[in-house]
């Protein structure tokens, strides 16, 4: 089956790699394979994946490994230019971040498991939201690498409770309760105009987002400065359903983000939320 960027034969779902093909260059297809994924009851129509394929004349997509090159630079340099950012102005970054979680999220996620993620090298620090979330009844759960190429498990957490260090020296829970989010808010190194992010190169999250069902949503955190054209997904990245910056809220929709306000996203997450069957039935009770 051929193809041309953005378009797919069967579905006419809109390829991820959209704006990231210069306009004017001629492409080539290394490989003619194309396979459309679809995420039953998801407001976007599918995703289009092309595999091999580069843009004559342009390095940056013409093999996997040049990828994989690029996505290793870029993570080296964005971290870095997180952990640079002035104290002082970090501060009111992620006080904005935080009213835009509180005012996007607070009031639609009291019956939900909500999976975060611990502090890393200048990220956002999500705890302050997460306990706002579970004085309104949301549970909270923290993710585990069990093993490399593997999903990760959750296991609920609360101030106070046994931790134990993990991958990175990250802490995280000892024994408290498995749990599988109902949403679950990654950090990002950076993320692009398709809503794809760029993490720390495991692929962890991807792995988990994808053995869990019904889906989780998943809202990416990140600094507005961290956005990119494109970060060249491959096949196995997954896309954020929403995305919060200091700047801005955005939304996923027809394979591009564009920005909402906080109320539109309420909404969308609660009919994304009930296309999903969530939040899902679990016996653990309430953590406060």
């Amino acid at each position: 089956m051929f193809a041309k960027a953005g378009s797919c034969a069967r579905r006419g779902v809109t390829s991820p790699m959209a704006g990231a093909i210069p306009a004017g260059s001629s492409v080539t297809f290394q490989a003619h394979a194309v396979r459309c994924r679809h995420n039953p009851g998801d407001a976007d129509t599918g995703l289009l994946w092309m595999r091999g394929w580069r843009s004559r004349g342009n390095s940056w997509m013409s093999t996997t490994t040049n990828n994989q090159d690029w996505k290793k630079k870029a993570r080296l340099e964005a971290v870095a230019r997180r952990m640079r950012i002035d104290s002082a102005r970090k501060k009111e970054m992620e006080t904005r971040i935080y009213q835009q979680l509180k005012a996007a999220l607070l009031d639609v996620l009291s019956d939900c498991v909500v999976g975060f993620c611990w502090p890393y090298k200048g990220e956002f620090d999500q705890r302050f939201f997460m306990r706002d979330l579970r004085e309104r009844g949301a549970r909270t759960a923290l993710p585990i690498v069990v093993k490399n190429a593997s999903p990760m498990i959750f296991r609920l957490w609360r101030p106070g409770v046994a931790m134990a260090p993990g991958v990175f020296g990250i802490p995280v829970p000892k024994d408290t309760p498995l749990v599988k989010p109902d949403l679950v808010l990654p950090p990002m190194n950076a993320f692009d105009d398709a809503g794809f992010r760029l993490g720390y190169g495991g692929g962890f999250f991807d792995r988990t987002l994808a053995a869990i069902e019904p889906r989780p949503l998943a809202v990416g955190v990140a600094f507005e400065e961290q956005r990119v054209a494109t970060i060249y997904p491959t096949e196995h990245d997954i896309p954020m359903d929403f995305i919060v910056t200091e700047a801005n809220v955005y939304r996923r929709l027809d394979g591009r983000v564009g920005p909402v306000s906080t109320g539109e996203c309420s909404a969308a997450v609660i009919e994304l939320m009930r296309r999903r069957a969530l939040p899902r039935e679990q016996d653990v009770r309430p953590e406060r």
